[in-house]
């Protein structure tokens, strides 16, 4: 929800956070500086070009809230005027379709024999349909250090057309046995969070 101060007239900053389709809206609260206050103090906020996407609904008191219906870039022109004068402002929103990921790997397994030499290593890549989405990995456990290489998404301007992921078991301590855990690939609105098992086998 994003709530407008009332009693000035210039709108700052000039960008609305991004949103994903058919997830709810919250803005934080824009500041207004400059003008002046006016004697009457009834401020209002008001489209005067451009569309909202479908879904999101501003008030007159400057409340955008809702869920947005559809996906695309929304240029808009907001007038604020406080009963005295009046100011605008340009904004765009972005609304992004729901992120999909995918991981190149759902299995990754060693077998360690205490006295052997230490384990590789392994990797594997995650991607995605949106780009610079920071993704996080949950489920990691304490016997398996990972790590990325950025922890985002490639933005589309990037040599890369995934981000990688290195996993190397930590074997400082662990008695023979089976050890596994699943690794879960998420991100804030994601419709499909891929899972990568991990296994270790200690002889």
């Amino acid at each position: 929800m994003m709530i407008l101060l009332a009693f000035q007239l210039l709108l700052t900053p000039t960008e609305l956070p991004p949103g994903i389709i058919h997830k709810p809206y919250d803005a934080p609260q824009l500041q207004l500086s400059g003008g002046s206050r006016c004697a009457r103090n009834e401020s209002t906020l008001r489209l005067i070009s451009g569309h909202l996407p479908s879904g999101l609904t501003l008030s007159n008191a400057g409340i955008l809230s809702g869920i947005p219906r559809e996906a695309g870039v929304f240029p808009v022109r907001l007038e604020v005027a406080n009963g005295c004068s009046s100011s605008s402002v340009n904004l765009t929103l972005e609304i992004h379709g729901a992120p999909i990921l995918d991981a190149s790997e759902s299995n990754i397994s060693w077998v360690w024999k205490p006295g052997s030499a230490p384990l590789l290593s392994k990797e594997f890549l995650v991607a995605g349909s949106s780009p610079g989405l920071l993704y996080r990995i949950d489920g990691v456990p304490a016997w398996l250090h990972v790590a990325v290489r950025s922890g985002t998404l490639p933005a589309q301007n990037s040599p890369f057309e995934a981000d990688l992921v290195t996993l190397s078991p930590n074997l400082s301590g662990l008695a023979p046995g089976k050890y596994s855990a699943t690794l879960t690939i998420g991100a804030w609105g994601a419709v499909r969070s891929p899972k990568v098992l991990v296994e270790l086998a200690v002889e």
